[in-house]
């Protein structure tokens, strides 16, 4: 949805679903500052804003911290991502929080992070019902942009993302250059097949069901069959020098194709290529 098309109307619809499915015996009186502003303006005045500057511009980001009955740090998102000046709703739920093994109470973080997850998608299912743009609409987008072209040569990129709409929408526009593309949705089963296939090059979303895309970065570099492999680190947070080394290359989420493409074009040209 074009930036003129987030209207206020559309934007308390879409934070009174929100509610609707974070509280379901009713929010608190302290989440509802909201309905009484009702100026484009002034409702983006509210949110906090995470746009991210790369090389194709400024991607825009706005988050409210809305909580939820369970968890106070959910958070209600609207994004641009992939295709400039098209924005969408999300729910930023943080379901793929790290729950290491010697914390405690590490079953109630895992069954919390199942909860999460599981509020993320009925909301989101709701807002698509209701006619509040997700995701979900990203794939048909990115197919009606226009595109560099075909790829010179054949080449494997394995993508590794856990949102399946934005995995189905980054994969179109990848195949649409003329690259295979093999999807993968969490970290251990992406390290297990990147010795399988050994692909050209790894796009890898930092924030993995299983093992993280820092930990995937870390074990391909480290094992002699999979360290020629260029690998292109995704992440919605900065991360440190260190943690970036791990990578050829790091996009900041969200990103849009005019900066997604450079970035594979270049990686592939220092990427040896595999018999056929």
């Amino acid at each position: 949805m074009k930036w003129e098309g987030l209207t206020p109307e559309l934007i308390h619809r879409a934070l009174g679903l929100f509610l609707a499915e974070a509280y379901p015996v009713g929010p608190p009186a302290n989440k509802l500052f909201w309905q009484e502003v009702h100026g484009q303006a002034e409702l983006f005045g509210l949110m906090e804003d995470e746009s991210r500057a790369d090389g194709a511009g400024r991607t825009r980001r706005y988050c409210l911290r809305m909580g939820s009955a369970r968890y106070p740090f959910m958070k209600f998102v609207i994004e641009e991502y992939l295709v400039h000046d098209e924005f969408f709703f999300t729910v930023d739920t943080h379901d793929q929080m790290e729950v290491k093994s010697s914390i405690e109470d590490e079953k109630a973080w895992l069954t919390l992070k199942e909860e999460n997850l599981g509020l993320k998608r009925r909301i989101e299912a709701r807002w698509s019902a209701e006619g509040v743009p997700t995701f979900r609409e990203l794939k048909q987008l990115v197919e009606q942009a226009p595109h560099a072209g075909k790829a010179s040569k054949r080449r494997t990129i394995m993508l590794v993302e856990d949102e399946e709409d934005i995995a189905a929408a980054v994969a179109q526009l990848l195949e649409e250059e003329g690259y295979d593309v093999v999807e993968v949705n969490d970290g251990e089963e992406a390290l297990a097949l990147a010795h399988k296939y050994h692909p050209d090059l790894v796009i890898l979303d930092n924030m993995l069901p299983r093992m993280d895309g820092l930990e995937v970065a870390r074990r391909l570099k480290d094992h002699p069959e999979t360290a020629d492999i260029p690998v292109l680190l995704a992440s919605v947070s900065l991360l440190g020098r260190e943690e970036v080394k791990l990578a050829d290359g790091f996009l900041v989420k969200p990103y849009q194709m005019d900066i997604l493409f450079p970035y594979v074009k270049k990686l592939l040209r220092s990427s040896p290529e595999r018999p056929a």
